[in-house]
Protein backbone atom coordinates (compact mmCIF):
# COMPACT_ATOMS: atom_id res chain seq x y z
CA UNK A 1 0.00 0.00 0.00
CA UNK A 2 1.54 3.35 -1.03
CA UNK A 3 2.46 5.72 1.74
CA UNK A 4 1.18 9.28 1.61
CA UNK A 5 3.02 10.62 4.64
CA UNK A 6 5.49 13.43 4.12
CA UNK A 7 8.69 13.31 6.16
CA UNK A 8 9.83 16.68 7.57
CA UNK A 9 12.80 17.87 5.48
CA UNK A 10 11.90 15.67 2.49
CA UNK A 11 11.76 17.17 -0.99
CA UNK A 12 7.94 17.24 -0.88
CA UNK A 13 8.00 18.98 2.51
CA UNK A 14 10.39 21.65 1.25
CA UNK A 15 8.37 22.15 -1.94
CA UNK A 16 5.23 22.43 0.21
CA UNK A 17 6.80 25.35 2.06
CA UNK A 18 6.75 27.36 -1.16
CA UNK A 19 10.37 26.66 -2.11
CA UNK A 20 9.38 25.67 -5.64
CA UNK A 21 8.20 22.45 -7.21
CA UNK A 22 9.48 19.03 -6.24
CA UNK A 23 11.56 19.06 -9.44
CA UNK A 24 13.12 22.37 -8.42
CA UNK A 25 13.93 21.07 -4.95
CA UNK A 26 15.46 17.92 -6.46
CA UNK A 27 17.98 20.08 -8.34
CA UNK A 28 19.39 21.20 -4.97
CA UNK A 29 19.92 17.65 -3.64
CA UNK A 30 23.33 16.71 -2.32
CA UNK A 31 22.60 12.99 -2.34
CA UNK A 32 20.35 10.35 -3.80
CA UNK A 33 19.72 7.52 -1.40
CA UNK A 34 18.64 4.24 -2.95
CA UNK A 35 16.94 2.21 -0.24
CA UNK A 36 16.25 -1.50 -0.61
CA UNK A 37 12.58 -2.21 0.09
CA UNK A 38 12.57 -5.83 -1.04
CA UNK A 39 11.13 -8.74 0.91
CA UNK A 40 14.38 -9.43 2.78
CA UNK A 41 14.21 -5.97 4.37
CA UNK A 42 11.15 -7.17 6.31
CA UNK A 43 13.53 -9.34 8.37
CA UNK A 44 13.60 -8.64 12.09
CA UNK A 45 17.18 -9.38 13.10
CA UNK A 46 17.93 -11.11 16.39
CA UNK A 47 17.91 -8.60 19.24
CA UNK A 48 15.64 -6.07 17.53
CA UNK A 49 11.92 -5.39 17.80
CA UNK A 50 11.58 -3.84 14.32
CA UNK A 51 12.49 -4.83 10.78
CA UNK A 52 15.50 -3.66 8.80
CA UNK A 53 13.10 -1.58 6.70
CA UNK A 54 11.56 0.16 9.73
CA UNK A 55 14.96 0.88 11.28
CA UNK A 56 16.30 2.26 7.98
CA UNK A 57 13.19 4.46 7.49
CA UNK A 58 13.50 5.86 10.99
CA UNK A 59 17.12 6.85 10.42
CA UNK A 60 16.34 8.17 6.94
CA UNK A 61 13.70 10.46 8.47
CA UNK A 62 16.31 11.78 10.96
CA UNK A 63 18.68 12.47 8.10
CA UNK A 64 16.09 14.40 6.08
CA UNK A 65 15.19 16.48 9.13
CA UNK A 66 18.89 17.27 9.68
CA UNK A 67 19.53 18.04 5.98
CA UNK A 68 16.22 19.47 4.74
CA UNK A 69 15.81 19.40 0.97
CA UNK A 70 19.21 17.81 0.42
CA UNK A 71 18.25 14.11 0.18
CA UNK A 72 16.45 12.50 -2.74
CA UNK A 73 14.98 9.10 -1.88
CA UNK A 74 14.57 6.22 -4.33
CA UNK A 75 13.19 2.94 -3.11
CA UNK A 76 13.75 -0.23 -5.06
CA UNK A 77 12.71 -3.82 -5.23
CA UNK A 78 11.86 -5.29 -8.62
CA UNK A 79 11.19 -1.67 -9.69
CA UNK A 80 12.61 1.70 -8.66
CA UNK A 81 10.37 4.53 -7.45
CA UNK A 82 11.14 8.18 -6.65
CA UNK A 83 9.83 9.04 -3.16
CA UNK A 84 9.53 12.83 -2.88
CA UNK A 85 7.68 12.45 0.44
CA UNK A 86 10.79 10.86 1.90
CA UNK A 87 9.34 7.61 3.26
CA UNK A 88 10.00 4.68 0.96
CA UNK A 89 7.25 2.18 0.36
CA UNK A 90 7.93 -1.42 1.39
CA UNK A 91 7.55 -3.14 -1.98
CA UNK A 92 8.56 -6.67 -1.00
CA UNK A 93 9.51 -9.08 -3.80
CA UNK A 94 12.98 -9.16 -5.40
CA UNK A 95 16.00 -6.88 -5.30
CA UNK A 96 16.79 -5.50 -8.76
CA UNK A 97 19.62 -3.16 -7.78
CA UNK A 98 20.87 -3.02 -11.37
CA UNK A 99 17.52 -1.56 -12.47
CA UNK A 100 17.62 1.00 -9.64
CA UNK A 101 21.11 2.10 -10.66
CA UNK A 102 19.95 2.48 -14.28
CA UNK A 103 17.02 4.57 -12.97
CA UNK A 104 19.29 7.10 -11.24
CA UNK A 105 22.12 7.05 -13.77
CA UNK A 106 20.70 10.20 -15.41
CA UNK A 107 21.91 12.17 -12.35
CA UNK A 108 25.44 10.75 -12.57
CA UNK A 109 28.31 13.23 -12.77
CA UNK A 110 26.11 16.16 -11.66
CA UNK A 111 27.70 16.71 -8.25
CA UNK A 112 25.23 14.43 -6.46
CA UNK A 113 26.39 11.64 -4.14
CA UNK A 114 24.83 8.19 -4.44
CA UNK A 115 24.29 5.98 -1.40
CA UNK A 116 22.77 2.49 -1.42
CA UNK A 117 21.21 1.20 1.81
CA UNK A 118 20.59 -2.52 1.62
CA UNK A 119 21.08 -5.90 3.23
CA UNK A 120 23.16 -6.70 0.15
CA UNK A 121 21.28 -9.50 -1.57
CA UNK A 122 20.55 -8.31 -5.14
CA UNK A 123 18.90 -10.50 -7.75
CA UNK A 124 22.12 -10.38 -9.80
CA UNK A 125 25.40 -9.29 -8.25
CA UNK A 126 27.08 -9.25 -11.67
CA UNK A 127 24.46 -6.94 -13.25
CA UNK A 128 24.55 -4.56 -10.28
CA UNK A 129 28.37 -4.42 -10.33
CA UNK A 130 28.36 -3.84 -14.10
CA UNK A 131 25.92 -0.92 -13.70
CA UNK A 132 27.96 0.57 -10.84
CA UNK A 133 31.10 0.53 -12.97
CA UNK A 134 29.34 2.77 -15.53
CA UNK A 135 29.02 5.61 -12.99
CA UNK A 136 31.48 8.50 -12.96
CA UNK A 137 30.29 9.49 -9.48
CA UNK A 138 31.15 7.13 -6.62
CA UNK A 139 28.43 4.98 -5.12
CA UNK A 140 28.77 4.51 -1.37
CA UNK A 141 27.02 1.64 0.37
CA UNK A 142 25.64 1.03 3.83
CA UNK A 143 24.90 -2.52 4.91
CA UNK A 144 21.97 -3.06 7.26
CA UNK A 145 21.35 -6.49 8.70
CA UNK A 146 23.45 -9.30 10.09
CA UNK A 147 27.09 -8.26 10.11
CA UNK A 148 29.54 -10.03 7.86
CA UNK A 149 28.51 -12.60 5.31
CA UNK A 150 27.68 -12.30 1.62
CA UNK A 151 25.50 -9.17 1.88
CA UNK A 152 28.21 -7.13 3.52
CA UNK A 153 30.85 -8.49 1.11
CA UNK A 154 28.74 -7.62 -1.94
CA UNK A 155 28.09 -4.04 -0.81
CA UNK A 156 31.78 -3.55 -0.06
CA UNK A 157 32.55 -4.82 -3.59
CA UNK A 158 29.95 -2.47 -5.10
CA UNK A 159 31.39 0.54 -3.29
CA UNK A 160 34.92 -0.43 -4.33
CA UNK A 161 33.87 -0.95 -7.97
CA UNK A 162 32.55 2.62 -8.18
CA UNK A 163 35.11 4.37 -5.98
CA UNK A 164 32.66 4.81 -3.11
CA UNK A 165 32.86 4.22 0.63
CA UNK A 166 31.40 1.35 2.65
CA UNK A 167 29.79 1.34 6.07
CA UNK A 168 28.07 -1.37 8.08
CA UNK A 169 25.20 -0.49 10.39
CA UNK A 170 23.66 -3.76 11.45
CA UNK A 171 21.40 -2.06 13.95
CA UNK A 172 20.74 0.97 11.75
CA UNK A 173 21.39 3.03 14.87
CA UNK A 174 23.07 6.26 13.93
CA UNK A 175 22.59 5.45 10.24
CA UNK A 176 21.92 9.15 9.66
CA UNK A 177 25.31 9.98 11.18
CA UNK A 178 26.97 7.33 9.01
CA UNK A 179 25.39 8.79 5.89
CA UNK A 180 26.47 12.30 6.86
CA UNK A 181 30.03 11.01 7.25
CA UNK A 182 29.85 9.40 3.80
CA UNK A 183 28.60 12.65 2.30
CA UNK A 184 31.46 14.66 3.79
CA UNK A 185 34.04 12.03 2.78
CA UNK A 186 33.07 12.09 -0.90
Amino acid sequence: MPTTSVVPGSLAAIAGQGSGSIAQTFINCDAIILIDTSGSMETVDSGFATSRYDRACSELAKLQKTLPGKIGVINFSTIAIFCPGGRPELLGAGTNLARALKFVHVADNCGISFIVISDGHPDSEREALDEAKKFKSPISCIHIGTEGGDGSRFLRDLATASGGKFGAHAAAQDLAIGIQRLLTAV
